[in-house]
């Protein structure tokens, strides 16, 4: 309970830090990158941390419904935003922790 709380506390907190963020991602992905070229290991590993990220990407350039049937009468008209089916910040969070483990 504890530490889902302070987990909760400390995403809300960085939530604001858009470029922060991803700068930070970029330099955990370099570091990543300058580690496989110096030991000339672990390239099964990046490459499937790059399949991973791929289909993170994937995720947060898809809407988030289900329904791709035909449409329902009377709701042809209807304005539906799109909703993403990955947050932005989830796409940081997954992407960051894959590249720390990786």
């Amino acid at each position: 309970q504890s530490a889902a709380r302070l987990v909760q506390r400390v995403s809300d907190r960085l939530v604001p830090f858009f470029y922060i963020r991803w700068v930070t991602f970029l330099a955990l992905v370099v570091s990543l990158t300058a580690r496989v070229v110096l030991l000339e290991s672990h390239f099964f590993t990046t490459y499937l941390l790059a399949i991973y990220i791929l289909n993170q990407v994937f995720l947060f350039l898809s809407p988030a419904t289900d329904d791709d049937d035909l449409p329902v009468a009377g709701t042809s008209g209807e304005y539906r935003p799109f909703v993403r089916a990955l947050s932005e910040f989830k796409l940081w969070c997954k992407g960051s922790l894959a590249t720390l483990a990786a």
